[in-house]
């Protein structure tokens, strides 16, 4: 389905859970944009009023909790809503922990949703919040525990997560271990170029 439309909206996102989701709308909220936020898919009408009125259009979903075809039946239509808005952003926010597993809240899986409907799209990976103590450095993740900052796979409660426990730092392996390899690692060294 082809829609012809010219939104307001310049950034779309999904969050797999409601928490990041209310806190992504709250970070784009404060630095002055308008921002909407639904708890589940409103459907094409509604998210076209939304982007006809906001800067922002955020969907707060459950892919987190969910195998790969509940992820597929939860996110593939909110996806396709995306596109026929024609906005030019999309956000797909994780966690910051980066807790996901090929068998639930597969990060990979979402990805390869994504490339279903944006087949030529660019796909950035930023895990770091750093306000929140997550950090990311030379592709490998840190996480904040108390006062202590630790790397991914030996945090006391990521480590050993009932569901999705970490057992890798280096975000490649982890995405590749979900069925998406990145095609590059942009690294301090660049970023300091």
């Amino acid at each position: 389905m082809t829609h012809t439309f010219s939104p307001r909206a310049r950034v779309l996102f999904y969050g797999d859970d409601f928490t990041g989701a209310s806190d992504n709308a709250a970070q784009y909220a404060r630095h002055g944009l308008r921002t909407r936020l639904y708890f589940s898919n409103p459907g094409w009408q509604s998210l076209q009023v939304a982007a006809s009125e906001c800067d922002v259009i955020g969907v707060a979903g459950t892919a987190r909790s969910l195998d790969p075809a509940a992820m597929t039946d939860e996110l593939l239509p909110v996806l396709q809503d995306f596109a026929c808005l024609n906005v030019p952003l999309v956000q797909y926010k994780c966690c910051s922990t980066f807790d996901s597993a090929a068998h639930t809240g597969s990060l990979g899986h979402a990805i390869r949703l994504m490339r279903q409907v944006w087949p030529d799209c660019f796909v950035p990976v930023h895990a770091a919040t750093p306000e929140f103590g997550r950090y990311t450095l030379f592709g490998h993740h840190f996480a904040r525990a108390g006062v202590e900052v630790y790397r991914l796979d030996r945090h006391p409660v990521m480590s050993a997560h009932p569901v999705t426990p970490m057992n890798e730092s280096d975000l490649a392996l982890v995405l590749k271990e979900q069925g998406f390899t990145p095609e590059r690692l942009i690294d301090l060294r660049m970023l300091d170029q």
